[in-house]
């Protein structure tokens, strides 16, 4: 059997620079129908990035470079990810002033216009609604830049998105919306990544992500404290079963 090792990135070790502020139905995963609100788009400023490279966790392949795994830290739980040929963003797509993050507004123009370093994105993840992991004019403007990118979050965050954001209809196709009760978990696979999302609640509705990408399993867990409720709802799904090799946490 292969010994990985589990890595812990907690967002305040990759904020170096800066200091932050900050039984049951059958879980369902649909695209919800078109909007009936239509409020108009603004302008609204993205985090600082800063990038770290890691090398993967996986035996080497023969004849043949390691592959390298490509974290790219926003804001608060925020993330960019990258590995074999696939970019997916984590909690990545907001604006608050109270984590601290400073943005240009040439930052803000790259993020809403699918530039890098958030360009060729084909998935986006959001955990819960609160304002500083989700701004629905942000995440819906790229979505209409990045006609690729394809968004999984839970329903509330959705709903919000469908009622806030003017072009829905242009973007429904690729959002999927997601509700679970305690304990209960979906697989999905879009745009071939590979993602089992958990119900891992925090002071809100929450999800995490186990997210399999470059022949790793990334473990995001949006909000999620370390309560004792909360070590045995994780204990439940079995974590050390699913050999993470990295682990996002709070």
């Amino acid at each position: 059997m292969t010994h990985r090792r589990i890595a812990l990135l907690s967002v305040m070790v990759l904020a170096t620079a800066r200091l932050m502020a900050c039984t049951s139905p059958a879980p369902t995963a649909t695209p919800l129908p078109p909007a009936a609100t239509r409020v108009p788009p603004t302008a609204t400023p993205i985090p600082s990035t800063a990038t770290a490279t890691l090398p993967t966790a996986t035996p080497e392949p023969s004849g043949s470079d390691q592959p390298t795994l490509s974290v790219t830290y926003t804001c608060n739980d925020g993330f960019i990810i990258s590995s074999g040929g696939k970019k997916l963003l984590v909690d990545a797509l907001f604006q608050e002033a109270r984590c601290g993050c400073q943005s240009s507004a040439e930052e803000a123009a790259a993020l809403k216009a699918a530039q890098p370093p958030f360009d060729s994105v084909d998935l986006i993840l959001i955990s819960h609604g609160h304002e500083d992991h989700f701004a629905p004019q942000i995440v819906g403007t790229y979505l209409q830049n990045n006609t690729k990118a394809e968004l999984i979050a839970m329903e509330s965050v959705v709903s919000e998105l469908q009622q806030q954001f003017a072009g829905f209809d242009q973007v429904q196709e690729r959002v999927r919306s997601v509700q679970l009760e305690d304990g209960q978990s979906v697989q999905m696979t879009v745009q071939g990544i590979d993602v089992e999302i958990i119900s891992a609640p925090a002071d809100v509705p929450n999800l995490g992500f186990l997210i399999q990408i470059g022949g790793l399993t990334l473990f995001h867990t949006g909000d999620a404290g370390n309560s004792p409720e909360m070590v045995a709802l994780f204990q439940s799904y079995h974590l050390p079963d699913k050999h993470i090799d990295l682990a996002f946490v709070p």
